[in-house]
């Protein structure tokens, strides 16, 4: 009789695509999330049509979605980002706290915000947690 060895499974990374028209912000967030364990940043985009294009290709779990873009804001590209299959959740990235463009982009699906000022720390719950609400 053979036993059968159990290997436990090893979750997928989380896929991340990164949305912000600075390619200097972009750098530093895949530079942050670069030895973060199980996450995987899978792509980037400049403006709102990019990041449509990109995450059509690549189809992340989350999306880290600057508020501010070129073309459609940030909530505006989140509604779209609904007519993908699967949806991405979405984290919204945002330099300062804009009441009215925060509750824009929770109401179009984001699972969350992230103030670009917080820590390495709170983009990284931020981004497990939007994952875990799949």
């Amino acid at each position: 009789m053979s036993q059968s060895s159990h290997v436990p499974s090893v979750p997928s990374p989380i896929r991340v695509v990164l949305v912000d028209d600075h390619p200097m912000v972009r750098k530093g967030l895949r530079m942050s999330l670069l030895s973060t364990e199980g996450i995987d940043v899978v792509g980037e985009a400049e403006d709102s049509e990019q990041a449509l294009r990109v995450c059509a290709e690549l189809h992340p779990d989350v999306v880290l979605m600057d508020l501010r873009l070129p073309g459609l804001d940030g909530a505006a590209t989140t509604w779209a980002l609904r007519d993908q299959a699967p949806v991405p959740r979405v984290v919204v990235l945002t330099a300062s706290y804009d009441e009215q463009l925060i509750s824009e982009a929770l109401a179009a699906g984001a699972s969350g915000y992230v103030l670009k000022g917080g820590s390495v720390d709170e983009l990284i719950a931020s981004i497990r947690d939007a994952h875990a609400r799949q």
